[in-house]
């Protein structure tokens, strides 16, 4: 299963690793800035509002115990670290 939802801690047990994609800053605000099938985060107010989420999300993930991937890498490298982790 993929995704975000706000009830994962109705779903967590169900499932024997959780899995979350993360991103440096500076990734992030450079796809931020670059993409262009949207405006959001190329204000200083949305920036921060990003910015400020991922790190909540992180300290989120470290406390339940997720398993983090670095999204930076090439599509091909996250999935290898996917399969390399997931728990069989």
């Amino acid at each position: 299963m993929c995704g975000v939802t706000n009830n994962i801690d109705e779903l967590r047990d169900l499932f024997s690793a959780v899995f979350a994609l993360v991103l440096d800053d500076q990734t992030l605000k450079s796809r931020l800035a670059s993409r262009t099938n949207n405006d959001w985060g190329k204000q200083p107010h949305e920036l921060a509002q990003t910015l400020a989420l991922q790190k909540e999300a992180a300290e989120t993930y470290d406390k339940l115990g997720y398993i983090t991937i670095d999204a930076g890498q090439s599509q091909d490298a996250v999935i290898d670290s996917i399969l390399s982790k997931a728990i069989v």
